[in-house]
């Protein structure tokens, strides 16, 4: 506010500037807080991931970004903070301050010229992008701060273990479900109830079914029927599901969280 309180008391046109700022709010915040409105489906689903991910701190850098990179640099520029946000905030919950400083350094990059190979580079060299076994530990752990959150790691999962997008999945139809249910009494349920092993997705059609249902029941009569989400589908191997089976879960969850979250993925 303080920036903001200088730059209009210097500015001979203050309409001129709070036009500006206008064009701003009704071009590209709007679809950064809500990313339903953003016409261009591609920026849309960035848009989607970032506010999964409570990442409101780059919006600076994203207005930078639309203003002066191309369609195609922009998604890359995206990708990046998603990728690095998550690692660096989500999972290793590092001082958010770290970030800001980060981006407001790159909005100066972007405002020089910089290449787009120069600005992903940043963030490949971030010390969060380097520590994998931290980060692979952290994971093995991780309980999502929200259900936003859940899905999107889980989506995120899913198209790893696919290898494509499935019809693709449609994020507004996809639902958190608990695989041992909430309102039942098992074992280990007050610490690993919230785990990201005790989670996947279901079609929204189908979560009612399983409700709070023993995972017998929902293997035989919900999970068996589930045609479109692949780690759902895959807990038909599981004879049973317990406390430890969530410890291996998301182990097995966490090997593969390092390759998708990397910096290979931060590509030019």
């Amino acid at each position: 506010m303080e920036w903001y309180g200088k730059r209009i008391s210097q500015d001979r046109n203050v309409q001129s500037f709070l036009n500006h700022l206008e064009k701003f709010a009704l071009q590209y915040y709007v679809n950064f807080v809500q990313p339903s409105k953003c016409t261009d489906p591609r920026k849309r689903e960035a848009f989607t991931y970032l506010d999964a991910l409570g990442a409101t701190r780059c919006y600076p850098l994203l207005m930078m970004g639309e203003e002066s990179l191309s369609r195609k640099d922009f998604l890359k520029l995206c990708k990046a903070i998603e990728i690095l946000t998550f690692r660096h905030s989500t999972i290793l919950k590092r001082d958010a301050k770290i970030l800001e400083s980060v981006f407001q350094g790159l909005i100066s990059d972007i405002r020089k010229g910089k290449p787009i190979g120069e600005i992903l580079e940043v963030f490949r060299k971030q010390p969060a992008m380097r520590a994998n076994e931290q980060f692979k530990l952290d994971f093995a752990e991780f309980e999502p701060a929200t259900h936003k959150a859940a899905r999107y790691t889980l989506l995120k999962l899913e198209e790893y273990t696919t290898g494509k997008k499935q019809a693709p999945l449609d994020w507004d139809r996809l639902t958190l479900e608990h695989i041992l249910a909430e309102k039942l009494d098992w074992e280990g349920r007050d610490e690993y109830l919230e785990r990201l092993g005790n989670f996947t997705l279901l079609s929204s059609e189908m979560n009612e079914d399983a409700a709070n249902k023993p995972f017998k029941d929902k293997k035989k009569n919900v999970y068996k029927k589930e045609k479109r989400v692949q780690i759902t589908k895959d807990l038909l191997n599981y004879r049973s599901f317990t406390k430890n089976t969530i410890i291996s879960h998301q182990g097995e969850f966490a090997e593969k969280a390092v390759k998708i979250w990397s910096s290979r993925n931060i590509t030019y």
